[in-house]
């Protein structure tokens, strides 16, 4: 050791104080060009990241515009058809007989469509540069939607396992086909009075509706939390939520109420 301190002192006396400025300079040129190399490369990495979020934000927005139509579609649907299955439900219950359009009514409140709104761009987003590259309200509106939907997918199967009260084998209902031009649909036939007379019928209609109507809430959640994301989305763009193609899809009424309640949500989130 002490022979290579001595080789090390002898070779390093030779060099003058030029050689050591020289030495020194070309060393803060190696490490600054190293520094300027890395820097241009993490620029250039970011503004990779903001152009794919800019365009992953924008495929975002018409994918929360499919599925704010899909589920809105869902909603409106059973919000037209539960009044009047309500109001059959009373009838047996006071003992009265429905007429036959509340009957024609109860088939539907069997009936718990999936609700599977496209979720590609979400899962790129995830994947690439991760939801935390979102806005925070963007982020708030995401974790809303993604929760309410995952719920109500969860819930599904245990209104689907409700055993039916209409079912076609049953000899007090016949099922034709509805002989509308587009070949689509039933119109089914009660003995009204066969089956306004049987309790346990009564009973099963009235649990029935009320599970459909439990269920209906869990969509309106679901819709109210899909507004609120695409409104985000919309605003952060300079976009509406409901406008463009949307207009061909929901009528001027609807997409006044879904900007009234995604604001409304996003207004109670933002605690």
């Amino acid at each position: 050791m002490i022979v290579l301190w001595r080789k090390v002192r002898s070779a390093v006396g030779g060099i003058g104080p030029t050689e050591w400025a020289l030495l020194a300079i070309e060393g803060v040129i190696v490490f600054l060009s190293i520094f300027a190399a890395f820097q241009l490369s993490e620029f250039a990495e970011n503004r990779r990241d903001a152009a794919r979020l800019g365009r992953i934000e924008a495929q975002l927005l018409e994918e929360a515009r499919t599925a704010l139509g899909l589920i809105w579609r869902r909603t409106s649907q059973r919000e037209e058809e539960l009044p009047l299955a309500r109001s059959a439900a009373r009838d047996l219950a006071a003992g009265r007989c429905p007429d036959d359009a509340a009957f024609q009514s109860l088939w539907s409140v069997q009936l718990y469509e999936m609700i599977d709104p496209p979720s590609g761009v979400y899962d790129e987003l995830v994947n690439s540069v991760g939801v935390s590259a979102l806005s925070a309200d963007a982020r708030l509106a995401v974790d809303f939607y993604r929760n309410s939907l995952n719920y109500v997918k969860g819930q599904l199967p245990n209104f689907r396992s409700q055993e039916e009260f209409l079912r076609p084998e049953d000899p007090r209902l016949a099922v034709h086909a509805s002989g509308s031009d587009e070949g689509r649909g039933m119109r089914m036939v009660f003995d009204r009075e066969a089956y306004c007379a049987d309790r346990e019928f009564a009973d099963a209609v009235n649990f029935a509706v009320r599970n459909q109507a439990v269920f209906q809430r869990y969509r309106n959640d679901l819709l109210d939390d899909a507004a609120f994301l695409c409104v985000v989305l919309a605003e952060e763009q300079g976009r509406k939520c409901t406008g463009e193609w949307v207009e061909q899809l929901i009528p001027d009424d609807a997409r006044a109420d879904i900007e009234r309640r995604g604001r409304a949500r996003w207004e109670a989130a933002d605690l």
